[in-house]
């Protein structure tokens, strides 16, 4: 190399870890507050349905008026809050919460926010498709050739909250098909009618658009957010007996739970 050559380029330095941390940008700060409000919001914290003003969060969260502001406009685009002249930001809507702890139904669940009542709009004898009967298939068994299958719009307080896709075991389903379905959770019903015990489930929960039809029937927006949890239920045998496709409202549930890390085997 020339002596008058410049020096081949080295790497970018690294820098050294220092005491101050990245700056966010405001729309960052204000997805993190809204994460905070929104809990507040929902967990009842401010009891009078009135938010601080926003120079008291501002300090709060030690943030700028600005990214408290979008803050606000994320949780009213949520319908959660809104705006009242001359009063301020105050609640406008809640949701109820859903445990995960226990094997339980949707009215035994929600029973302290109100009465569960269904519309039943299918209740019937079906040959399933080949998907489902594998689900249901019991021990040593063979799949069932039918299942009873049962779809139920699921109102609390008058409003619709999920709508329920149900395949039960046939010589279950059918004890079930002249029960009163519109105000008894099946769970109890099958528990009533074997006199056996539920056992346990395997749950899958996701996040999905509702499509065209079910927003209509759940009367959503299109494409409005929800939460699909497919759910099979076996008895304390280990026998499958109900496999649901359940549709929540994301406005209008959350799902809740106790978490234990456990490292000993």
């Amino acid at each position: 190399m020339p002596a008058d050559s410049p020096p081949e380029p080295g790497p970018d330095p690294v820098p050294e870890p220092g005491p101050n941390p990245v700056r966010r940008g405001r729309a960052d700060r204000a997805r993190q507050i809204a994460d905070v409000l929104r809990r507040q919001v929902l967990g009842g914290t401010f009891s009078n349905g009135l938010l601080p003003g926003e120079a008291a969060l501002a300090s709060e969260f030690g943030a700028s008026r600005n990214a408290v502001r979008d803050a606000l406009a994320i949780l009213g685009a949520e319908g959660l809050i809104t705006r009242v002249q001359g009063t301020g930001t105050v609640v406008a809507g809640h949701k109820v919460t859903h445990g995960l702890e226990r094997l339980r139904g949707l009215a035994e669940t929600l029973r302290e926010h109100g009465d569960i009542v269904n519309e039943v709009r299918a209740a019937e004898l079906i040959t399933p498709p080949p998907a489902v009967a594998e689900r249901l298939q019991p021990p040593g068994g063979e799949p069932p050739q039918e299942v009873v299958h049962v779809e139920r719009l699921r109102r609390l307080g008058g409003l619709p909250l999920s709508l329920d896709v149900t395949y039960l075991a046939p010589d279950i389903g059918r004890q079930l098909l002249d029960e009163d379905l519109r105000h008894h959770d099946i769970f109890a019903l099958i528990e009533a009618k074997t006199s056996s015990r539920l056992g346990d489930a395997s749950i899958t929960i996701e996040a999905l658009g509702a499509d065209p039809h079910t927003a209509a029937v759940l009367q959503a927006p299109p494409g409005a957010a929800l939460l699909m949890v497919e759910r099979l239920t076996r008895l304390e045998g280990g026998r499958p007996v109900d496999l649901e496709y359940i549709r929540l409202r994301g406005d209008r549930l959350a799902l809740r739970g106790e978490l234990m890390r456990n490292d000993r085997q």
